[in-house]
């Protein structure tokens, strides 16, 4: 494997589960099937917000070599308040880095569970917008969860990523 990948994200790329007084988190199948044809830092989690991706971006890229990241942003933003111009500026600002370093993003919308939240669908127009906006020398993989099913989105992902 030559190829490294950097993820930063929510629910679509672990599993936390609470059992018996002791929490279990895995990758899911997602994640997993990148990571045959990837090197993969995971670094997704329920309160990863785009203001953590950005203390982190440069810390991770000047360390490694990074062919693409997935960004797969706006859950915990949407949960910890921040606001969607916020959550704009911020997701402009990571592409920007990415870009700087020469790593091809890949986009992924909301989830479907968390489009149900109040506020969610700004969120999700923010994620289109930025995507659509932004002039990146390779142009970002984009993917909305919201319109194609969970399953639709990991075969279109391990397709990109082969």
């Amino acid at each position: 494997m030559e190829k490294a990948m950097l993820i930063f994200g929510g629910t679509q790329f672990y599993n936390e589960v609470y059992s018996n007084g002791v929490y279990t988190v895995s990758k899911k199948k997602a994640a997993r099937k990148i990571m045959q044809k990837y090197e993969v830092d995971n670094f997704s989690n329920s309160k990863l917000t785009t203001r953590s991706v950005l203390k982190f971006i440069d810390v991770f890229a000047n360390h490694r070599s990074y062919s693409y990241c997935i960004l797969a942003l706006g859950e915990a933003d949407l949960a910890a308040g921040i606001t969607p111009y916020e959550f704009e500026k911020n997701m402009k600002e990571i592409l920007n880095n990415l870009k700087s370093y020469n790593i091809t993003p890949i986009i992924v919308g909301l989830p479907v569970k968390a489009l149900k939240r109040f506020n969610a669908k700004e969120y999700q127009s923010v994620i289109e917008e930025v995507q659509e906006s932004l002039t990146i020398s390779d142009e970002p993989i984009y993917i909305v969860d919201s319109l194609v099913s969970d399953s639709e989105m990991k075969k279109t992902l391990t397709k990109l990523c082969s």
